[in-house]
């Protein structure tokens, strides 16, 4: 969820400006009535020709000829409209659901999974139609509707759940197959390859997710491929293979270790991109340079993208149709980048990370720094630092924004701290992000990686930032270790008022369980008194649920499963509203889902459940109306219909509560709902009726359905799928 909203925060940096088709090749793309343009793999240089393959929504299919391409999503099928308005299937998938639940409360175990597949419900000519087919299973007959499909014209996508279907064998893949992507979703078991040489139409083959244990180029051979993306990481055999494959147009190989020196590039007279960047020996393995004199042998070269590599040699003749080539922190011998750029003066060669960014910054006349990063949790919360068009702050600001190219430390894993959106007029031209007060991002730039700052740099920023309100990432951290030790004071205060002097509290964190067990036992020798006492100290945080100190481990783990189930039910049942004691009861029934344990006391449970909807934390009500749909009782059917009508009244979190840093760990809860933050209750509720076929509410949640945003109803749509 923060990275989606880092993303939509770059976008409200966007000058607004009239949208339009843009027309690439010939080819015009829409999705849903608007413009867009998908990547294409494409295989003739920078414009997308018949055959490339586009990407869209998750979809991968081949494109026909240029023209419109109105692109709409409907039941997990993309369709394209043509000129004359028919809609036809262009993409789709199989795939493995569940079925859906039976209509009611009924509680029979989950009917089985079945397997959807579009295919069996068209004809030969929709089956034609076809220009990319995504295979996440392999159900039986398939191979019946494949010899319909027109090969010449199709990406087949064959995802994790085939590969491991057919285990140690490749599945049987159409010898007519001509583009092929593959995703292992983690380490492909196959031994043998060897259908890979049947394929003798296989022009494309992606196999960049797949990850073998070893794979034997050889098994390539002679296929006449013209783009493809080799695997990262696996040991290998017969690379010199791929000096063989003459017909190739485009070589993929990042992170790509084993490609040794790479001289038989120079084999390959019909490339036209080569990429190899981030090769790095993770195991400190030394590794060759790459010896990309070999390139200058190639005529139709245009591109190669070397950045983040060890590069020991380059061509030093003229490539007359170069037109760029990606250097950064590569590590060329100085003389030999020299050479290269003087013989080949045509192409634009990027050779440092400051000269791109200058390149693009000159001319820049307003800066605007927004505060931006992993402790945003809500748009508002997102603060103008600065906004200006003073054109000396600007110049002043802009010479800072210098990193040491001698430094390659990749890049870190965060949203980073500020952003700052660079303009030249209205036009937005760059966005930097700033990491950590040592590091730059450039995002949608040049860069392989993060930029180290340089120390006259980093120093600069800081002050600058610091000037209008910026509290770097040392201060922050401080603040909120500042605040967690606050809140352990108070957890142990808590404690404490619950706790006699006498009792030894180490015991409850680094004894045994018996030991804990029998420290509360010898002062607390009455079952009745202990189990009150557990629930209060299971209710004192008043945290979210999913929040758990070591106590609550012990209470939810020993202590309170420990207890007599008929004294604990009493203790839950007779616990005053509002105290203790009842919220310690109502995170062990819902927090902990235990609602089963009621099944025969529904009265009770449908006050707890009540009760539980109060909670201040929308994750707790969420949690507690995700119980309620597991549990499938016409009480909890009642409970989740009324939210759905009147919503819930949440009592009032504390002042502090939104900046609260809780003195403990996140536990996993396996029914928590994921939906995005700030989702209406009635729309969780609509979700849980939802998954539970409720036909009384069935016209009501479809219109909540309706209304929702893109962001909220994709995340439905991917937890009803799950069901």
């Amino acid at each position: 969820m923060k990275q989606l909203f880092y993303w939509l925060v770059l976008l409200t940096l966007m000058p607004v400006v009239a949208i339009r088709a843009q027309t690439t090749g010939g080819y015009v793309f829409e999705l849903d009535g608007k413009p867009f343009t998908p990547p294409v793999h494409t295989t003739e240089g920078e414009e997308p020709v018949p055959g490339d393959v586009a990407l869209v929504q998750g979809f991968k299919l081949c494109l026909d000829a240029p023209g419109k391409y109105s692109f709409t999503i409907k039941n997990g099928k993309l369709y394209r409209t043509l000129a004359d308005g028919r809609s036809m299937v262009v993409a789709c998938s199989i795939e493995e659901k569940a079925q859906d639940k039976p209509i009611g409360l009924a509680t029979e175990p989950q009917a089985p999974a079945t397997v959807l597949n579009p295919l069996a419900d068209m004809d030969d000519e929709a089956l034609r139609s076809l220009r990319g087919l995504t295979l996440r299973k392999w159900p039986d007959g398939i191979e019946k509707l494949l010899v319909k499909l027109d090969w010449e014209h199709v990406c087949l996508d064959v995802n994790a759940g085939v590969l491991w279907q057919w285990d140690e064998k490749m599945p049987p893949i159409p010898a007519e197959v001509r583009i092929l992507v593959m995703d292992s979703g983690g380490n492909w078991q196959c031994t043998d390859m060897s259908g890979f040489s049947k394929l003798q139409n296989l022009r494309f083959l992606d196999l960049r997710d797949v990850r073998p244990k070893h794979f034997d180029f050889a098994v390539l051979k002679s296929l006449p491929l013209e783009y493809l993306i080799l695997p990262s990481g696996p040991q290998v055999s017969h690379l010199e293979v791929l000096g063989s494959l003459s017909a190739l147009k485009v070589l993929v190989a990042n992170y790509c270790d084993y490609l040794g020196d790479a001289r038989w590039l120079g084999q390959l007279q019909n490339l036209r991109e080569f990429y190899a960047g981030q090769i790095l020996a993770f195991d400190h393995r030394p590794l060759p340079g790459l010896e990309l004199s070999a390139l200058a042998n190639l005529p139709k070269l245009t591109k190669f993208y070397v950045s983040g590599s060890k590069v020991a040699s380059l061509p030093d003749a003229p490539m007359p149709k170069l037109k760029s080539a990606f250097l950064l922190f590569s590590n060329a011998p100085p003389k030999a980048i020299e050479a290269f750029v003087k013989a080949n003066p045509q192409a634009r060669i990027h050779k440092s990370m400051n000269e791109d960014l200058a390149e693009v910054l000159d001319g820049v006349d307003r800066i605007c720094a927004k505060s931006i990063g992993v402790d945003i949790r809500n748009p508002e919360e997102v603060q103008t630092l600065r906004d200006t068009r003073d054109l000396t702050e600007v110049r002043e600001l802009l010479k800072h924004f210098s990193v040491d190219e001698t430094k390659n430390h990749g890049q870190c894993s965060c949203l980073g701290n500020v952003v700052f959106a660079l303009y030249k007029g209205e036009d937005l031209v760059a966005v930097i992000g700033y990491h950590h007060g040592s590091a730059l991002r450039w995002h949608y730039g040049t860069w392989p990686s993060d930029g180290i700052l340089t120390g006259d740099s980093a120093r600069y920023l800081a002050g600058w930032l610091a000037k209008y309100g910026y509290k770097d990432s040392r201060q922050l951290e401080k603040e909120k270790s500042q605040r967690r030790a606050e809140a352990e004071r108070r957890q142990q205060e808590r404690y404490a008022a619950l706790l006699p002097p006498a009792l030894d509290r180490s015991k409850l964190s680094t004894a045994t369980e018996d030991d804990a067990l029998a420290e509360f036992e010898k002062h607390f020798p009455a079952v009745e008194t202990r189990a009150a006492l557990y629930l209060k100290l299971f209710g004192c945080g008043q945290d979210p649920w999913e929040m758990a100190s070591p106590l609550d481990k012990l209470l939810a783990r020993v202590l309170l499963p420990y207890l007599p189930k008929e004294v604990l039910h009493e203790a839950i049942k007779s616990a005053p509203v509002r105290s203790g004691e009842s919220l310690g009861a109502l995170r062990w029934v819902f927090g902990e889902e235990h609602a089963k344990e009621w099944q025969y006391d529904q009265a009770t449970f449908e006050r707890l459940a009540r009760l539980a909807l109060n909670d201040p934390h929308p994750s707790n009500r969420w949690l507690t109306m995700a119980v309620l749909r597991n549990q499938k009782t016409p009480e909890a059917l009642q409970v989740l219909r009324s939210v759905l009508k009147d919503g819930t009244k949440p009592s009032p979190k504390s002042k502090k509560a939104d900046d609260e840093e809780y003195a403990c760990e996140r536990i996993y809860q396996p029914s928590a709902i994921k939906l995005p933050a700030g989702t209406p209750d009635k729309t969780v509720a609509a979700l849980c009726l939802r998954m539970l076929q409720d036909k009384e509410s069935a016209t009501e949640v479809e219109k909540i359905y309706l209304h929702l945003n893109a962001e909220t109803k994709k995340a439905w749509d991917e937890i009803v799928g799950q069901e």
